[in-house]
C-alpha cells in the first residue's frame, strides 16, 4: 500500500450500481487457435507424424543444411555434432553477454541506471529487490508521484517488434499493473508461470478467477482515485491444460468526494498464462513455439474488437505485455524467440564483429534486449533454448515449404 499523496493498489468488492453493456460479437475465434496451437505439436520435422523426421535437433541442422534451409549465422552454433563442443560454445556466447553487461553498467552507469527502482518508497512494488527496470526504458504510469511500476519497454534489433517485459504483480502494483495495460493499450497479457512453483509464489493473482465475477483494483492519486474494474467474461484451455487464455472486459472509473463515476471506454483484455515452464529453465520448445503463435493470432484478433466502447479516435493496439515471476528469464527468452523468427522471416541480417559472433541473431538479440532491461535471459540453459525453439520452427517452415529469406551456409564444417 502507498499513501501519502502517492498511490494505493487494493482490491475493492465489485458491489456497484453500475454494470457492463450487453457484449455482442466479434468473440475469439477459438476453432482457429486451437488449431494454430496443435498445429506445431502435430507437424513439426520433431514430431513422429512428419515425413521427413529428425530425431534431435542436431540431425534437424543437418537435413536443413542438407536441402540449403539452414541459416548460415546459426551454424556457427552447430557446426559440430559433439554435444560438449556446443555446449561450450553456447556457455561462451552467455559469458560474453554477461561480461558485456558488466562493462555496460561499469562504465557507462548514467546511462544504465537503475535509480527509480531503487527508492525507497518504490521497494514494495518490487517482487525481487535485483531485478530492477532501467530508467531510460521502463514504463512510467500517467499518474504525478506515483509513476513507477516494474515494468520495461523491448524492442527488437529492427524495431518492427516492441514489448512491455514486467515481473510478476505484488498486491502493492494490482492498481499500477492495470494502469499501465490500460494506458499502453496492450489488448494481450501473456503470463509465463504459475501462480505457485514448489512452494513459492511465483506470481500474485491479479484477476477475478471464476467467469461471471467481476473486481476492482484500486489506485489512489493526489487529486481523485482510479478504479479499474476487471470481469471476467470467457476462459478455455488448450495444449493438454498446459495453456489458459482469459478475456475480461475492463473498464476505468473514477472516484471523486465518494461518487463513482464511468469513463468512457470498455477494453476487452485477453490474457493467456502458459504453465508449463519452470522458472530458471527451460520448456518443451514446440509448446512455446504454438504460444508464440496463439499469443500472435489473438493479437491479431484483438485488432477487431479490443475496443469495445470509445470516445477516442485512438484504437491502435500498444505491445504485449509479457511477465513471468521476475520479467527477465521467460520473459526475454520468449520474446527472443519471437522477435528473432520475425527477422528471419524479414530478412534480416546484422554483422557486428566483437565479443559476441558477428552475426548470430539470437545474442545480438540477447543483448540487445539488455540494454533495455537487465538481466534478460538468466541461463545458459534459457539460451540453449531459444536456439533450439528457433531452429525447430525453421525445420516447420521447411516442411511447409516456406520461402528461404535468409542467407544459407554453404556446408557445415
Amino acid at each position: 500500500m502507498r499513501n501519502n499523496g502517492r498511490s494505493i493498489s487494493l482490491e475493492i468488492p465489485a458491489s456497484s450500481p453500475i454494470s457492463l453493456p450487453d457484449l455482442k460479437p466479434p468473440r475469439l475465434d477459438t476453432q482457429k487457435i486451437s488449431k494454430i496451437a496443435a498445429q506445431n505439436l502435430e507437424f513439426s520435422p520433431l514430431s513422429a507424424n512428419s515425413a521427413k523426421r529428425a530425431a534431435t535437433t542436431l540431425e534437424l541442422c543437418s537435413m536443413l543444411h542438407k536441402y540449403h534451409y539452414l541459416p548460415a549465422w546459426y551454424s556457427e552454433t552447430v557446426k559440430t555434432v559433439n554435444i560438449s563442443q556446443i555446449k561450450e560454445k553456447i556457455n561462451f556466447i552467455y559469458k560474453a553477454i554477461n561480461d558485456i553487461e558488466k562493462t555496460r553498467l561499469r562504465d557507462e552507469y548514467a546511462t544504465y541506471s537503475l535509480k527509480v527502482g531503487s527508492q525507497q518508497e518504490n521497494k514494495v512494488l518490487n517482487r525481487y529487490s535485483d531485478a530492477l527496470p532501467y530508467d531510460h526504458t521502463r514504463v512510467v504510469l500517467q499518474t504525478e508521484g506515483a509513476d513507477y511500476i516494474n515494468a520495461s519497454f523491448l524492442t527488437s534489433l529492427d524495431g518492427s517488434k516492441k514489448y512491455i517485459a514486467a515481473q510478476g504483480p505484488v498486491p502493492q502494483s494490482f492498481g499500477d499493473f492495470w494502469q499501465m495495460v490500460w494506458e499502453q493499450n496492450t489488448a494481450v497479457i501473456v503470463m509465463l508461470t504459475k501462480e505457485e512453483e514448489q512452494g513459492r509464489i511465483k506470481c500474485h493473482r491479479y484477476w477475478p478467477e471464476e467467469i461471471g465475477n467481476s473486481k476492482r483494483y484500486h489506485k489512489m492519486t493526489k487529486t481523485n482515485s482510479i478504479c479499474f474494474k476487471i470481469s471476467h467474461s470467457e476462459n478455455f484451455t488448450i495444449m493438454n491444460g498446459n495453456l489458459i487464455v482469459r478475456e475480461f472486459i475492463v473498464k476505468r472509473e473514477m472516484l471523486l468526494k465518494d461518487d463513482l463515476s464511468e469513463a468512457p471506454e470498455l477494453k476487452r483484455i485477453r490474457m493467456i498464462q502458459y504453465t508449463a515452464w519452470p522458472d530458471h529453465d527451460s520448456s518443451d520448445p514446440r509448446q512455446v513455439l504454438s504460444l508464440i503463435d496463439v499469443a500472435n493470432e489473438i493479437n491479431r484478433q484483438a485488432e477487431q474488437d479490443y475496443i469495445i466502447y470509445t470516445t477516442s479516435a485512438e484504437k491502435k493496439i500498444g505491445p504485449l505485455v509479457v511477465h513471468c515471476s521476475a520479467g527477465l528469464g521467460r520473459t526475454a527468452s520468449f520474446c527472443t524467440i519471437d522477435s528473432v523468427l520475425h527477422l528471419l522471416k524479414s530478412g534480416y541480417t546484422i554483422y557486428e564483429p566483437g565479443e559476441l559472433p558477428a552475426n548470430d541473431l539470437v545474442a545480438h538479440t540477447i543483448n540487445h534486449f539488455r540494454k533495455q532491461r537487465c538481466g534478460a535471459v538468466q541461463s545458459k540453459s534459457q539460451l540453449q533454448f531459444c536456439y533450439d525453439a528457433i531452429i525447430m520452427r525453421v525445420g516447420d517452415w521447411y516442411y511447409q515449404g516456406v520461402p528461404v529469406t535468409w542467407p544459407i551456409v554453404d556446408k557445415i564444417k
